[in-house]
């Protein structure tokens, strides 16, 4: 019997949202630009008895945040969280209200649930599930999002109308590049993020928090072409060996003109970038959206929730097991990609999973 489809629909930011939704871009993505940028200029201004100094104290603050700890529900933590997407929660209990004083008076928090109301507003966007009575507000669910592209801000599109589908908790899990980045990690962990760690997203699921994730990651940028989908997941087994062993439904994603929301230049066919990309885990690459700057084009992303594919609890999967799982999420990767493509503009895309 077929389940109930559920599809919500907003338009993009109008007026002066629309420079609001620019802000919340750069204080969003800003942080790690600026930092490249920093460590590109190091070199120049080491030279300069004048600028010396000041380098030289810049470069000690900036690795003295990288490695400073911090945790999603700390005192300054748990009241930004309460107010984000990365995290949809009700993460304030009723010992916690004295925190909603220091919430309602930090400039900090602020920024965040300004990014959070402006940057998802920056589209016009529409999700469509296809069967929101199969997921139970109970359980717990490995929602596995593609393609990852150069940003995957689809994670935002399904979070900001996570509404839709009856997930009590969701927690978005990044790579530890982004974590591993000053000023980033702050606001991305503050904001509920957490490191795609395997220990990590098993204690989430045990919780009864369900997860994020995009596993085709740095990777997929490599394979990235022009007017065409690409995700690389056929040596991507982790995220289903954790679903088993938590007895947690996998629930395909896909996210349609996410691939287009910026221009592009990297190299082609280069081994030693393929190399550095896996070693430093991203792809450095030349890319740009509106007016060449780091805010995307405003082009239309919609997001395809697919059925969550059932598995059985098994404490130590073998490896046939995983991998019988994880052919059944590829067939329904693509079976979802088919089936949405026409009706997100994409008739004539295909998609290649690597």
């Amino acid at each position: 019997m077929a389940g109930i489809s559920a599809t919500v629909a907003a338009e993009c930011a109008k007026g002066i949202d629309k420079l609001y939704s620019a802000i919340a871009f750069l204080l969003w993505l800003g942080p790690f630009h600026l930092n490249i940028a920093f460590l590109i200029l190091i070199p120049f201004g080491l030279l300069s008895s004048f600028t010396f100094p000041i380098v030289i104290t810049l470069l000690t603050f900036l690795v003295f945040l990288a490695v400073i700890p911090i945790e999603y529900k700390s005192t300054v933590g748990t009241p930004v969280a309460n107010w984000s997407y990365f995290s949809k929660s009700q993460v304030l209990s009723a010992d916690q209200a004295g925190y909603s004083l220091l919430r309602d008076r930090m400039f900090f928090n602020w920024i965040c649930r300004f990014i959070c109301k402006y940057a998802t507003k920056h589209f016009p966007i529409k999700v469509v599930a296809d069967d929101v009575e199969a997921l139970d507000s109970n359980r717990s669910y490995v929602v596995v999002l593609e393609p990852h592209s150069i940003l995957p801000l689809g994670v935002l599109a399904f979070l900001e109308y996570s509404d839709l589908f009856p997930l009590k908790k969701v927690r978005v899990l990044v790579t530890s590049t982004a974590l591993g980045t000053p000023v980033l990690r702050h606001i991305w962990t503050w904001m509920g993020a957490m490191p795609a760690s395997g220990e990590a997203f098993r204690k989430l699921l045990c919780s009864g928090i369900s997860g994020v994730i995009v596993p085709g990651g740095v990777q997929e940028c490599l394979y990235m072409q022009r007017n065409r989908e690409v995700v690389y997941l056929k040596k991507r087994f982790g995220f289903v060996r954790i679903a088993i062993q938590e007895g947690s439904p996998l629930v395909p994603v896909f996210v349609f003109g996410q691939t287009k929301i910026y221009d592009y230049v990297k190299p082609k066919g280069s081994k030693w970038y393929n190399q550095l990309s896996r070693i430093i885990g991203f792809a450095p690459l030349w890319m740009w959206g509106e007016y060449g700057t780091i805010i995307p084009y405003r082009r239309p992303m919609y997001v395809a929730v697919g059925k969550p594919i059932e598995v059985n609890q098994i404490e130590a999967p073998s490896r046939e097991e995983i991998g019988g799982v994880h052919a059944i999420y590829l067939k329904a990767l693509e079976e979802l990609f088919e089936r949405h493509k026409e009706a997100a503009g994409y008739k004539d895309t295909q998609l290649d999973i690597y």
